[in-house]
């Protein structure tokens, strides 16, 4: 796409809006010794052990038939209860359980009280244990069941849902810390739980937990900070209008306490939330509080929820340009661009502004010609406006700005520093003062474009003078916005005699003016055959 089509794309108009109060997020306080948790201290050694355990005792070995490595357990017979494993939690640990699951329970309830009820509410609803397992987990507890009790090969595979069956009382771990032996047995009466599920349609209840569990994934993923409440209405509105609230709340809290696609947590007002882990959550919260306290959450389509996990420019297409971009100008493949483009992904839904982009994607790959560097500045320019992030709910500067009447100036695009007198004929756009930026940006949003394009003529040629390279490029794509392509060709033309060198990207907008653009031989190639000196 011409460049003068990407800008007209990204161009926009706003107005200013007052900043609001700060926001801080409430953090856990850690378990004193009093309310010492034998279960997480038995999990950390169950993965300590995993690590090296195996190496200093028999069991390390690797598969040679699916090329998996793994290690040798003991298998004994059933000893303790669920009850009783759930007496080696914490009280917070309980609580948060209960709390997890929607069940009811009072501040001065004891350990006891608090494992008894949990355990009670898991017999009645084993389904539960399911939000946690899924299909997989489950099918490998029932095969671990039915295993005969002595020395049991398990893989690397195995690791982690014998930490969940353990972390949800079904199994009991004990590792002896004078051999390097671990020995695993069934909670006493478990079998009566797998029974039970065994016999239902679980596979079933497997799909309907994971496709919603995915769905949630793309709204957090999506909207990077989700308050709960909120949450529910969305997901509700989008995917399940038929789900209660409790089985809503019961899958966000009962699976991301054991499986961490996305976290929840709590501000200092105690409202609730789900939240992505590439989101700098004090920045973001303070941020949320200040611009975007008292506007809703931004109304996605349900199929673009769905998809979001599938890749960000799903959502928004300037990021596909940017991929391409940085792909054309480092000769790097598609795929590999992109992957190199996650970090700045993370760096733009946290707020960071163009020039923060620029400097970084030139990081990966540096422009050479005016058409790289002007082409970089207009797609990262549309990329910071038009993606969604979590301190906005969801919405992008410019559909905050649609919604709110907030100026670009409010939450930052550039942060520029140069000043008129530091401008030279090579500075690239992204180093230019804010105020011409801003210009640029705003001169193809006038109702009148003819009006808005002599305006920005004049301070450039007031602020910056006329012979700044990639201004005179940019000035000429805003005249081809309006058809007026005499205008454009002259200031290309210009620009073309006042080059020490060839610009292939200039001769390449010279043809494709004239109708006659057709690209020859290596685009990228060396510096050298990419810019010929003139004679």
């Amino acid at each position: 796409m011409p460049i003068w089509k990407k800008l007209q794309e990204i161009l926009s108009k706003t107005k200013e809006k007052s900043p609001g109060a700060d926001v801080r997020i409430r953090r856990e306080k850690k378990s004193s010794a009093k309310d010492r948790s034998i279960m997480t201290d038995k999990c950390n050694w169950w993965i300590q052990f995993c690590a090296e355990g195996y190496a200093a005792g028999e069991g390390c070995y690797e598969d040679t038939k699916t090329g998996k490595s793994g290690g040798i357990v003991e298998k004994e017979a059933a000893k303790r209860t669920r009850l009783e494993l759930f007496m080696d939690f914490s009280r917070k640990e309980l609580r948060d359980c209960c709390r997890y699951l929607q069940i009811e329970y009072e501040d001065d309830w004891d350990k006891e009280k608090l494992a008894r009820v949990l355990e009670e509410q898991l017999r009645e609803h084993p389904e539960y244990y399911l939000i946690v397992l899924e299909r997989d987990g489950f099918k490998s507890l029932l095969e671990f069941a039915r295993k005969p009790d002595g020395k049991l090969k398990i893989y690397e595979d195995d690791e982690e849902n014998i930490r969940l069956w353990f972390a949800m009382g079904l199994i009991d771990i004990q590792i002896d810390t004078q051999e390097p032996v671990a020995r695993l047995s069934l909670a006493a009466d478990a079998q009566e739980i797998l029974d039970r599920l065994n016999a239902s349609d679980w596979r079933k209840e497997c799909r309907g937990i994971s496709d919603s569990l995915e769905k949630a994934y793309g709204c957090v993923q999506a909207y990077g900070v989700l308050e709960l409440d909120s949450f529910y209405e969305i997901f509700r509105k989008c995917f399940r209008p038929e789900m209660e609230k409790a089985d809503f709340m019961r899958l966000i809290y009962w699976h991301c306490n054991y499986d961490r696609l996305f976290q929840t947590l709590t501000d200092m007002t105690g409202k609730a939330y789900a939240a992505a882990f590439f989101v700098e959550l004090e920045s973001c919260f303070s941020s949320m509080a200040r611009y975007a306290a008292d506007i809703p959450y931004r109304d996605f389509d349900s199929s673009v929820l769905a998809d979001r996990d599938r890749g960000f420019d799903k959502i928004y297409p300037h990021w596909g340009d940017l991929t391409v971009c940085v792909s054309e100008i480092s000769g790097m493949d598609g795929r590999n661009a992109a992957h190199r483009l996650e970090e700045g992904f993370r760096l733009v839904v946290n707020g960071c502004t163009c020039t923060d982009l620029i400097q970084f994607v030139m990081e990966i790959a540096e422009p050479v010609s005016i058409v790289e560097w002007t082409n970089l500045w207009s797609i990262c320019m549309g990329v910071v406006l038009d993606s969604g992030l979590p301190m906005l709910k969801g919405h992008s500067r410019n559909s905050f700005s649609n919604a709110t009447g907030c100026s670009l100036e409010t939450i930052p695009v550039i942060d520029s520093e140069r000043t008129a007198d530091q401008i030279t004929a090579d500075t690239h756009l992204y180093e230019l003062p804010c105020s011409l930026q801003y210009s640029l940006l705003e001169a193809g949003s006038s109702p009148d474009l003819n009006e808005g394009i002599q305006k920005f003529r004049e301070k450039m040629e007031r602020e910056a003078g006329s012979d700044n390279r990639e201004l005179q490029f940019m000035l000429g794509s805003l005249y081809l916005m309006t058809g007026q392509k005499q205008e454009a060709e002259m200031v290309y033309k210009h620009l073309q005699e006042q080059l020490p060198y060839t610009d292939p990207g200039l001769e390449e907008a010279l043809r494709t003016l004239n109708g006659s653009g057709k690209k020859t031989g290596n685009r990228r190639g060396s510096t050298k055959k990419r810019y010929r000196k003139r004679k």
